[in-house]
């Protein structure tokens, strides 16, 4: 009667081919999940980019872009960003539409990161910073409210 006991070389063999397997798929999807981080940070810092450049655009006095393309840019975030501006009509003639694209290359054939389209009107006379509109008939105008 044998009375050795222990695994044998078959038993140990197996268990080091789950364990190695289960280790493969650990590894796989800690990967995938740092892959994904990286994709969302660079969308984001991409959005960022591209609301940075629409606000700068719509906060220029008086402005009214001309249709067409447009394309530069930008360093955020340690990163060379480039951004492709189309603006173009819109049925309301009073309106533009404009779309911001961004990518991390400079190649246009490259799928970008970000869209973002916003639409700016045409601005009115008034509307420039530090002017007043002018007062309805019958109004004093303004004023303190103190006579003055």
């Amino acid at each position: 009667m044998n009375t050795q006991r222990g695994f044998t070389l078959l038993e140990v063999l197996v268990a080091l081919a789950i364990i190695a397997y289960a280790l493969a798929a650990l590894i796989r999807v800690t990967g995938t999940g740092v892959a994904n981080a990286s994709y969302l940070r660079d969308r984001t810092f991409a959005h960022w980019v591209a609301e940075n450049h629409l606000a700068e655009m719509r906060t220029r006095d008086g402005f009214w872009p001309a249709t067409g393309k447009d394309d530069g840019d930008v360093e955020m975030a340690g990163r060379q960003w480039f951004w492709t501006t189309r603006v173009t009509s819109t049925p309301e003639s009073q309106m533009r539409r404009i779309d911001v694209e961004v990518r991390l290359d400079d190649d246009e054939e490259v799928s970008p990161i970000s869209i973002l389209t916003g639409f700016v009107a045409r601005p009115q006379r008034g509307d420039a910073p530090g002017l007043t509109p002018p007062t309805a008939p019958g109004s004093s105008g303004g004023g303190t409210g103190d006579g003055e």
